[in-house]
């Protein structure tokens, strides 16, 4: 059908519209931002998005800034695996390139244990660079009966058995979004196949550790009638993490671990970018006097929920109907930084930037300064 030409700085690309399709539909289906560019015709005027051209219609599309726009249609190289549960799109060697990597079971679990690993050694080197191993008792486990939970459990099982000097307590309490009977026991089953020392608490129990007489499912249920906007996920994360941390405080334990994957920790980092209450980053969140470890924050919650799919399954179909706007964007947000750019993921989910740090840029500036004038 029609034609329309995108021009950069860098390259023009040039592409054909389908029969009875709108130039937003095109500009979309070939990954084309549609606010970095203005649309006009061969006599310069503008054209509507929602214009379908004829056969012999031109619509030049100019981008507003230099980006490189090859990186929106990569190079895409295949790393296959014999027995494949998931596929990850992961950066390749070279820049330009991605790769759509196969994992088996065993090559998931290698993955995301390594990222687990690699967050806690970090860790454990902090508390005994700041002579804290003293008073270091034991590690506590925020324990859900989903995926991401059963991964953690397995993760914490291998690291037990590595590093037998530290032990890990797990914390299994209802959240007041899911059926509290399943929940309790699915999680305990997790616990107990890896033989994790556990703790349970009913939605009663949890609600009066940190102040209420209502359980959490009534708690839940004025939540969502007051705010009828908002996610019960959003209350039920926050059960948790008090739970948890009221919980930690009161036995001692410096630290939690939570199973939060890269969609969690890239939209947290998201939403507080837009309310402008930046807290300390992921993976190891040092608070006043806890610090939030998130060891699973680099793993997509595709590689963790391939890996017991019957379990995921399971917890999804407990799951209600999304009602909140802001959420539903931060993680949709979240997923498309994922799929399309995984080296910003990773840094966003790593405290890493993928850049010279200021300080650096600040330094060679004025060591530069320092020559004095050319003239």
């Amino acid at each position: 059908m029609g034609r329309v030409i995108l021009v950069s700085t860098g390259q023009n690309f040039e592409f054909e519209t389908l029969a009875g399709e709108s130039l937003l539909e095109a500009l979309r289906r070939n990954n084309l931002p549609i606010l970095a560019s203005i649309l006009l015709d061969a006599r310069q005027q503008p054209v509507s998005l929602a214009a379908v051209l004829r056969p012999d219609d031109v619509v030049w599309v100019h981008a507003l800034r230099n980006s490189d726009y090859s990186k929106l249609t990569p190079h895409y190289s295949v790393v296959e695996s014999r027995r494949p549960i998931a596929e990850l799109i992961r950066p390749a060697a070279d820049r330009d390139e991605l790769a759509l990597v196969q994992f088996s079971r065993e090559e998931a679990f290698e993955y995301a244990y390594s990222c687990f690993r690699s967050v806690m050694i970090a860790y454990l080197r902090t508390v005994a660079e700041a002579g804290q191993e003293q008073t270091f008792t034991e590690l506590q486990v925020a324990l859900s009966a989903g995926g991401d939970g059963r991964i953690l459990a397995e993760c914490v099982r291998r690291f037990m058995d590595e590093q037998p000097s530290y032990r890990f307590a797990c914390v299994i309490t209802p959240n007041g979004g899911e059926d509290e009977l399943e929940h309790v026991t699915n999680a305990v089953r997790i616990a107990e196949s890896f033989a994790l020392p556990y703790t349970a608490f009913s939605a009663k129990e949890a609600a009066g550790l940190i102040g209420f007489n209502e359980d959490f499912n009534v708690l839940t249920q004025a939540y969502c009638d007051a705010f009828p906007g908002d996610e019960v996920e959003v209350i039920g994360t926050y059960f948790v993490q008090e739970v948890n941390c009221a919980l930690a405080r009161h036995e001692g334990r410096p630290s939690i671990l939570f199973g939060f994957n890269q969609e969690d920790v890239v939209a947290d980092l998201l939403y507080q970018s837009l309310v402008g209450r930046l807290l300390p980053a992921f993976p190891i969140r040092r608070l006043a006097d806890l610090t939030l470890l998130a060891p699973l924050a680099m793993v997509p919650k595709k590689l963790l929920d391939s890996m017991d799919i019957s379990n995921s399954l399971r917890n999804y179909r407990g799951r209600v109907r999304s009602v909140g706007y802001l959420r539903s964007s931060l993680y949709f947000i979240a997923h498309l930084i994922g799929e399309r750019f995984p080296a910003v993921a990773d840094a966003m989910s790593s405290g890493g930037v993928p850049a010279p740090a200021p300080d650096t840029v600040m330094d060679w500036l004025n060591a530069r300064r320092s020559l004095g004038p050319s003239v």
